[in-house]
């Protein structure tokens, strides 16, 4: 009888200081539980209401639903994304394991002898023009998230739609590399579903509910309408 699989720790960062361990069993199952030093701290929170702080671990339904909700829904854009950057399944774990260093509410999860940057104000990422952004946008069928098995580029963003994500810093568009994280979401038009319905129109669609929102006062992200090319 084969050995089972063993699974190191993913360490769970939030503006790189340490919250937790995420696990994995050799029988799938996984948990999480918060560092001591992220509950000594006086400012502590927790990752999400579903886990309030507490020292023991959390097991089983309550740990999948939220660290499976930083991940694209659609079972077949996750296999497109653990092809692309060879992760080990599309469960949570083995998808965090490779494009968690950027996700979204800033969490960050960390494998083996890496380590988040403790200058926040240090940037390592790849000068992408419009030309790049636009060739990067076409490609989110076939690059899934604009993640691609031999770049650092690692992110992790949730939704069904395709999406991804870039950093605007200095006046200039990059791809970030390692643990420096993302500013901008980047959404491209849905088209025309299998089932008839057409959503060509759903990046104005997107943006005028934002700008409704806003109106009425409610918190709204800011968006803009921007084109990269004929894209």
């Amino acid at each position: 009888m084969g050995r089972r699989r063993q699974y190191a720790p993913l360490r769970v960062y939030l503006n790189n200081r340490l919250v937790g361990h995420l696990n994995k069993e050799p029988s799938g199952a996984i948990y999480f539980g918060y560092d001591e030093t992220w509950l000594s701290w006086d400012q502590a929170f927790p990752v999400s209401l579903s886990l309030p702080l507490r020292e023991d671990a959390y097991r089983g339904e309550p740990v999948a639903a939220v660290f499976e909700n930083l991940l694209p829904d659609s079972d077949a854009l996750r296999r497109r994304v653990a092809e692309k950057v060879g992760a080990r399944g599309t469960d949570a774990y083995s998808l965090l394991e490779e494009i968690g260093h950027d996700c979204v509410g800033a969490l960050q999860f960390i494998t083996g002898d890496i380590e988040p940057d403790i200058d926040s104000t240090k940037i390592e990422g790849e000068p992408v023009d419009e030309a790049a952004i636009e060739k990067i946008l076409c490609n989110l069928a076939q690059a899934p998230l604009g993640l691609d098995r031999d770049d650092e580029f690692r992110i992790s963003v949730a939704g069904a739609q395709e999406k991804t994500a870039l950093l605007h810093h200095d006046g200039q568009w990059l791809k970030p590399h390692g643990t420096t994280p993302t500013t901008h979401l980047f959404k491209t038009q849905i088209g025309q579903l299998p089932n008839g319905i057409d959503l060509s129109n759903s990046v104005e669609n997107e943006y005028y509910c934002l700008k409704l929102f806003e109106a009425f006062g409610l918190p709204a992200n800011k968006a803009e309408i921007q084109t990269f090319g004929e894209t």
